[in-house]
């Protein structure tokens, strides 16, 4: 990533914090990086999957934080968007609410022995019909990683909700059961291993608690070589369930600018893995210990801002091809590194950042968080593909620069007021 910005702001002063230590331990090093080493610019590309779908976390709080001391903050959308070949979305899957029907028989693949399912399990048919299982297709060699989550707040879960797959036989190969604790999440994943394509069954249940909460979960694993799900049941269906938005974790921040990616060959549409919007959020930040108080309205997060380039080329990170491993820089047959997903895109934004930050000193003009998000939405190029993954478009460096000063410079919005 630093080499990125160094490569389009080589003037640029770098710094570097890991990300790599837990959620909290990420979000301190955030501000450590605004207080200590004066950042004027931040830029990540980590996630945690853990991080909540329905309110705003620790590390949107952190970048809440540097934004309003004057920082301006970029994060990676993220690489889990998966469509099916009719072109429906089919990354996630949300529910308004729960709706609690009998749970089917299920039984374990290695033991042969019944699995206890508990109270109740959730109604996939959208319409009239009864169905606790949702079909999920996968093929030879794919991966899925699920990412439950339900509208409870952190440190106020009052649900325990548990996750199993079954394969056609309506054995259970992978589960997530953990019990009740502070964030309402449940995790698993999947390897296809055998060699065909395989029809797999989700059943969500509700183990303990008398709510029917709205809840989520997201498919893919962000690991770009290996393919995700390519057909999800019910994705062609409008009947009140949600299917496809996958910004999740802190790329649902209010004060960071979201980056998709577009491929350096081919700039004219979205990457088809880039995720896409929006996210809805419906609690308080989750600012203590003590369970935070529903919003009075939900907030409507539209991300990402901008896309910019990925499958670029740095000196030892990176693969020859998108579908390829680990490129080695002491193997001519392999030494061509490119860094792809929207890892390599967001630098790119923050190397736009710091040329139009040297521009706002050189005028002696201001570059808010909120200036700076608007210029490169207003300057950005529009491209091929729907709203939801591409927003503005294209990001545009040279007249975003344009725009901070000078001849048709973007003003600072009139309206200041910052979402929770």
């Amino acid at each position: 990533m630093l080499q990125i910005v160094h490569d389009l702001a080589p003037a640029a002063e770098l710094s570097f914090a890991s990300a790599a230590d837990g959620i909290f331990a990420f979000a301190e090093n955030i501000r450590r990086l605004r207080s200590e080493a004066h950042a004027d610019i931040l830029v990540d590309d980590w996630f945690y999957i853990e991080e909540p779908f329905f309110q705003d976390g620790p590390i949107n709080i952190a970048i809440r934080d540097v934004t309003r001391d004057g920082a301006l903050y970029v994060t990676a959308g993220g690489n889990i968007n998966l469509t099916d070949t009719n072109g429906n979305a089919i990354g996630s899957y949300e529910a308004p609410n729960y709706r609690p029907i009998a749970c089917p028989v299920l039984t374990d693949a290695q033991t042969g022995g019944t699995v206890a399912l508990s109270q109740d399990c959730h109604d996939f048919d959208p319409g009239t019909g009864e169905d606790a299982l949702l079909g999920i297709t996968l093929p030879p060699g794919g991966r899925t990683v699920v990412n439950f989550q339900w509208s409870e707040p952190w440190f106020g879960v009052r649900s325990d909700f548990d996750l199993y797959l079954a394969d056609e036989q309506q054995r259970v190969v992978a589960r997530a059961e953990s019990g009740l604790g502070f964030a309402p999440v449940e995790v698993f994943s999947y390897d296809n291993t055998s060699g065909v394509t395989q029809t797999l069954n989700l059943v969500a249940v509700r183990f303990t608690g008398n709510n029917t909460p709205r809840f989520k979960f997201t498919l893919g694993s962000a690991a770009l070589r290996e393919p995700g799900p390519v057909a999800l049941e019910y994705a062609g269906t409008r009947n009140g369930d949600n299917f496809g938005p996958t910004i999740t974790d802190h790329a649902t921040a209010a004060h960071a600018i979201v980056v998709g990616a577009v491929s350096i060959d081919t700039p004219s549409q979205a990457e088809p893995f880039s995720s896409r919007g929006p996210a809805t959020l419906y609690w308080q930040p989750a600012t203590s210990i003590r369970p935070a108080q529903p919003l009075t309205v939900p907030a409507l997060r539209r991300k990402p801002n901008v896309l910019a380039p990925n499958g670029v080329r740095t000196t030892f990170l990176g693969r020859p091809a998108l579908n390829e491993g680990p490129c080695d820089p002491s193997d001519p047959a392999r030494n061509i590194c490119r860094f792809f997903g929207t890892s390599a895109a967001a630098p790119h934004v923050a190397a736009v950042l710091a040329l139009m930050k040297q521009r706002a000193n050189q005028a002696d003009v201001h570059l808010s968080q909120r200036r700076a998000e608007r210029i490169l939405e207003r300057s950005a190029a529009p491209i091929v593909g729907d709203a939801e993954t591409s927003n503005a478009g294209l990001v545009d460096a040279l007249e975003a620069v344009t725009r901070v000063a000078g001849p048709g410079m973007e003003p600072e919005p009139i309206n200041l007021a910052e979402e929770q």
